[in-house]
């Protein structure tokens, strides 16, 4: 019986410890869909609607920016400082703020790619 519940408990307990001590790697990000006509519908609004609303809408305007609705998303996004702030790049305020993770890069390659092309709603 011993050596029965032995043969379960110390893999068991092996497998256990080595889960909680060894670094789990992050699944690897999809690839983007370059080909794919990008669109405020589309693709654009979820991006801010996931990652910026919270701060950026109509009613709070943090930073005086809204990002709330394709009128607002357009203007801000031609103004130029958006696609510096997403990416984090020198002298540009980084977004998301705080403790928030980085958009994706795939995010990123949509608003540029959506800018790139005129902005389409």
């Amino acid at each position: 019986m011993k050596a029965w519940l032995f043969s379960f408990l110390i893999p068991g307990v092996a497998v256990w410890a080595a889960s909680c001590t060894a670094e789990q790697a992050s699944p690897p990000e999809a690839p983007c869909d370059a080909a794919e006509t990008v669109t405020y519908r589309v693709q654009v609004a979820r991006i801010f609607y996931n990652n910026c609303i919270t701060c950026h809408n109509n009613a709070s305007r943090l930073g005086s920016i809204s990002l709330e609705g394709y009128e607002n998303a357009k203007q801000v996004v031609r103004e130029g400082r958006l696609l510096g702030a997403v990416r984090h790049a020198p002298g540009f305020s980084p977004m998301p703020q705080g403790n928030g993770p980085r958009l994706s890069e795939c995010d990123i390659q949509a608003i540029e790619q959506w800018l790139n092309n005129g902005t389409p709603y």
